[in-house]
């Protein structure tokens, strides 16, 4: 009898270690999986830059002038090609702003209602609390940003009415 009531002392003093021991194991995990998540954002970040709109436009341009399938388009035809390229990546960073921001909202506020979700992640950001995604959805929104705005000045050069 006196052993099981050593071994209930034990276990009394103990779980609270064993509890913590356990917690600070999930957040490491949680760490874990944070960190893979970011990596796996920015490595999308880095396939988007490494073809961008400026990178295409000297390859049209050179077929343009070698390639006779492309002699006759008029200069419109080109700017609203190279308006394309800029929308493209426009819109290509603008999904990865919209599945990191998704990201962030599930994983750290499952228990609140969408809208305060995001309205609480929104109040987070304008306090400065950036983590590495964070900084990554600013940097991606900025060059996106950037992107629209190559492409609204290309399509202010073409004289005829712009159609998507």
């Amino acid at each position: 009898m006196k052993k099981i009531a050593i071994i209930g002392i034990i276990l009394v003093l103990l779980s609270p270690l064993v509890y913590l021991g356990i917690k600070e194991h999930q957040k490491q995990v949680e760490i874990q999986e944070f960190n893979q998540k970011a990596q796996i954002f920015q490595d999308r970040y880095n396939e988007l830059n490494e073809s961008q709109a400026e990178d295409l436009v000297p390859i049209l341009m050179n077929d343009i002038l070698t390639e006779d399938i492309f002699k006759g388009w008029s200069q419109d035809r080109i700017n609203h090609q190279i308006a394309y390229f800029y929308k493209n990546d426009g819109e290509d960073k603008i999904k990865l702003c919209s599945d990191m921001i998704k990201y962030k909202v599930n994983k750290f506020n499952m228990d609140e209602d969408p809208q305060e979700q995001i309205q609480n992640y929104i109040n987070n950001l304008q306090e400065g609390n950036l983590d590495r995604i964070d900084k990554l959805i600013v940097k991606s929104f900025e060059d996106a940003v950037e992107r629209f705005q190559k492409q609204y000045e290309y399509e202010l050069l073409i004289n005829d009415r712009f159609l998507y």
